[in-house]
């Protein structure tokens, strides 16, 4: 067979398989209207203020036939929740709650990870809806239709920027004048486009789908209305509706009633007022000016119902006047009420026929003047207005309109996304850039390899949670540069299948307090490659999934055979020689042989954390651990480990095994880091824990600790381990379990502590550790007690050791009656510091590199 005709079969057979599993996936979902199981993700920028306001039009048109949903960020400088005249619409709706571009990032991957959707529209495609849009058109290989109702770019008057900020704005406002701009470059890539008026035809094409309302919604009792509202028969009511902004020409319309001061003209504004100045001359009219805070959509008419008049005076010189089609002219249409405004050029469009008075900018005054002379507005003419509505403006038009758009955007998507995927590749690049420009003279080191002499490392950690809890990789890979001996360090995580990925994705989205839900964070920006900093390059290979799209954020998911050459290009493209680069692993690290074997590294060094032979359940399982071990340890030139326990057990697959304990980090936390509301309402004392949550610990002495001061605050911070934890001490009142936490977030609750306690068994998992939870203890200033387990023997009067409940009680007890707490002396902290630790280890790596 024709190898190209093989591939195109094998590609389409994929996607054939795809759509089966997407299909069993979505069977749950309930049925919409008419039956209808299609899934649609409308996107909108920000949910919390008027751009929402077209996302709901678009989803009120796809109800019929579609399960539509409002998706978005919202942003914390326009709001908390969603637009208030959304609230009471019944539509469903997923907000994003984000600071920043990496926030919408990480949340919008998450989304894109664990729903599928039919069909992805973005409303308004600034860059926030954008780039949400492309990863969930991305993930659920569907079609994508972006949506203008105006041109974005006129709103960039209000986004100053200074060419020197824009990397720092595009990180921090992406909905701002760089992250616009940007987003414009991938207007034209939609599988379709639909606009708001016939002048934005001409600069996106597409298809016209109209601001539309309701064609079925009962019209309010125009009587009804003005006697609610306190007008009489002789007043003429001009209704402004929506958000209140200079260029729509507000103060224009109280000139024009100060000028003409004539009692029975009135004005009804309901709306939003951001303006202080708007608001305090809107006050300087009590009689005639009434003001209503924003209200459902399905309310409008309420308020409409008794009106005479709708103003538009839109300035024609401003830019956004240019090819903006404001909403509420859909709204005065629908009620039959007439419109009186200036010509710009989306109402120029002859869809309006005799609804609207045109004026010049300056005429209102007058031809307000000559309306309170004139006879009163007929019926006849506000049934001819209506006309207008249903036969352009109507959901039952419109909906017609909108669904030949989906069928050309079927026609137009490719089934494999690679449109959606080199758009997401270069938005992401556009990202990246901007966090060099940004930190380009951030994170100076002390003592910096120069880029002629230093070595590289790869560093490989065994697990997915770097970055989380500061673990001793970690830290070994934050202070290696600091050695002098090492330029860069490109540190991999452990290989991640898609599924798993996942997985995180969606404990992340459901909020759960758990490790994968954290983790997918930190997996997400590596896999993106957006956590890299000046010296440390971070990165995690996503291996194959067995279902869904075959991509993220733009690049393909990875079989596992190809791990290895995947770590060698990731080396090249950091800049990485292999004749000047040294392997740093901790196993097990499956794949390391084989990479070893791809990589020539200079240096092999193995950092022995602990022993994963003793959490073996099987002697099977014991065998397989045991010589993924021996084959790394066969390869190593330099082997670290931080507990004699652990050169003990592995003496006999190396000899001359060195042991350097952990540190502790003498810096405290970062400013600003607080302390969980959880530990604030506790009383005190707070006796405090921070590890897993697992058999190591001895939940017999915490549960006799617990009952015997019951005036005591007991805090166990960590993550539950397999075993869970006993029913005895989820029932104590006095000891809280927040679960697993930052690091620097534990820090800083460490920090809290009147006492820290380790109160560990003594087994063979134990005996191959050395907590380094204690030296987080101690490097915050804080008390230790703990069991006499092993590896602690170099911490002799840091720390108190207690042999059963008794004498942990009394130990406790003294430590809480100490007037003050002892400082560690200058000796003390240099005993145990990191940075004593990575001077042995400098030696240590020096002597290898000879």
């Amino acid at each position: 067979m024709n190898p190209a005709r093989e591939e195109r079969l094998k590609r389409n057979l994929e996607y054939l398989i795809w759509r089966l599993r997407a299909g069993e996936a979505s069977e749950g979902l309930s049925p919409g209207p008419r039956g209808a199981t299609r899934t649609a993700a409308v996107v909108c920028w920000d949910l919390s203020h008027n751009p929402a306001g077209r996302a709901y039009v678009l989803a009120r048109l796809l109800g019929e036939q579609w399960l539509p949903e409002l998706v978005g960020p919202i942003w914390p400088r326009f709001g908390r929740t969603l637009w208030e005249p959304l609230r009471a619409s019944g539509l469903p709706w997923h907000a994003l709650h984000v600071e920043n571009l990496l926030d919408l990032v990480v949340q919008a991957s998450a989304l894109s990870l664990a729903r599928q959707y039919d069909l992805v529209v973005v409303s308004k495609p600034r860059l926030p809806g954008l780039l949400l849009g492309l990863f969930l058109a991305e993930q659920s290989r569907c079609p994508l239709i972006f949506d203008f109702d105006e041109d974005e770019r006129a709103f960039l008057q209000y986004h100053l920027e200074h060419p020197s900020e824009s990397a720092t704005k595009l990180l921090a406002e992406p909905f701002g004048t760089t992250g616009t701009l940007l987003a414009s470059q991938y207007w034209s890539m939609a599988d379709a486009v639909t606009v708001a008026s016939p002048v934005l035809r001409k600069s996106f094409g597409g298809s016209l789908v109209r601001h539309a309302r309701d064609e079925t919604a009962p019209v309010a009792d125009r009587t009804a209305a003005r006697q609610r509202l306190g007008y009489r028969s002789e007043d003429f009511v001009l209704a402004f509706i929506g958000t209140v902004r200079a260029h729509k020409g507000i103060d224009r319309i109280l000139s024009a009633m100060e000028a003409i001061d004539d009692p029975r003209l009135k004005l009804l504004v309901v709306g939003s007022i951001d303006d202080p100045a708007v608001r305090a001359r809107l006050a300087t009219m009590p009689e005639r000016v009434q003001v209503f805070p924003p209200c459902d959509i399905a309310r409008l008419g309420t308020y409409l119902a008794a009106a005479d008049l709708v103003p538009l005076l839109q300035k024609p010189e401003a830019v956004i006047a240019q090819s903006q089609f404001p909403a509420k002219v859909t709204d005065a249409l629908q009620h039959g009420v007439p419109i009186v405004a200036t010509a710009t050029p989306p109402l120029s469009d002859g869809s309006l026929g005799d609804a609207v008075d045109w004026i010049s900018p300056d005429g209102l005054r007058a031809y307000l003047a000559s309306r309170l002379r004139a006879a009163p507005i007929t019926q006849e003419r506000r049934a001819r207005i209506r006309q207008i509505f249903e036969d352009e403006y109507s959901e039952r038009v419109n909906r017609v309109r909108l669904e030949a758009a989906v069928q050309t955007a079927g026609r137009q998507s490719h089934p494999f996304g690679r449109a959606k995927s080199e758009a997401l590749r270069g938005l992401l690049d556009a990202v990246r850039r901007a966090q060099q420009e940004s930190s380009r003279s951030s994170l100076a080191l002390p003592a910096i390899a120069s880029p002629r002499t230093g070595y590289d490392v790869a560093f490989f950690w065994k697990q997915n949670d770097s970055d989380l809890f500061g673990r001793r990789s970690d830290l070994m890979a934050r202070h290696l540069p600091r050695t002098g001996l090492i330029r860069r360090v490109v540190h991999f995580d452990h290989v991640l299948p898609a599924a798993d990925f996942a997985r995180m994705a969606r404990d992340q989205l459901a909020g759960r307090q758990n490790i994968p839900a954290m983790q997918f964070r930190t997996q997400a920006l590596r896999a993106l490659r957006l956590s890299d900093t000046q010296h440390m390059t971070r990165r995690v290979v996503l291996t194959e999934a067995s279902q869904g799209a075959p991509s993220f954020g733009g690049e393909p998911h990875h079989a596992v055979g190809r791990v290895p050459e995947l770590v060698a290009s990731m080396l090249r493209e950091a800049g990485c020689c292999p004749t000047r680069t040294i392997a740093w692993v901790c196993p097990v690290v499956w794949p390391f042989p084989e990479i070893a074997a791809e990589v020539p590294f200079h240096r092999v060094v193995v950092d022995l954390v602990d022993d994963q032979r003793t959490w073996a359940r099987t002697p099977e399982e014991w065998q397989r651990v045991h010589d993924a071990y021996a084959r790394t340890l066969r390869l190593a030139d330099l082997v670290l480990t931080n507990a004699e326990g652990n050169r003990a057990n592995f003496a006999d697959l190396h000899s001359g095994i060195h042991v350097v304990p952990n540190g502790a980090e003498l810096d405290g936390p970062p400013d600003g880091t607080v302390v969980p509301d959880i530990l604030r309402t506790l009383r005190r004392p707070l006796i405090g824990y921070c590890g897993n949550l697992s058999e190591r610990i001895d939940w017999s002495m915490v549960q006799a600790l617990a009952q015997r001061h019951p005036a005591w605050s007991f805090v166990m911070i960590g993550p539950r381990g397999d075993a869970g934890i006993p029913a005895a001490i989820t029932e104590c009142a006095n000891v809280t379990l927040p679960g697993p936490l930052p690091y620097d977030v534990a820090r800083r609750c460490i920090a809290e502590f009147d006492c820290a306690i380790l109160p560990h068994v003594t087994n063979a998992m134990t005996d191959a550790m050395n907590p380094l939870k204690v030296y987080n203890y101690l490097g915050m200033g804080v008390p230790v007690v703990a069991t006499p387990v092993a590896n602690l023997e170099g911490l002799d009067g840091l720390i108190t050791v207690a042999h059963d409940a008794d004498a942990f009680s009394a130990a406790i007890a003294a430590v809480l009656a100490a007037p003050v707490r002892r400082s560690l002396s200058p000796d003390e902290q240099d005993r145990i510091a990191w940075e004593s630790r990575m001077r042995t280890i400098t030696e240590l790596l020096e002597a290898t590199l000879r």
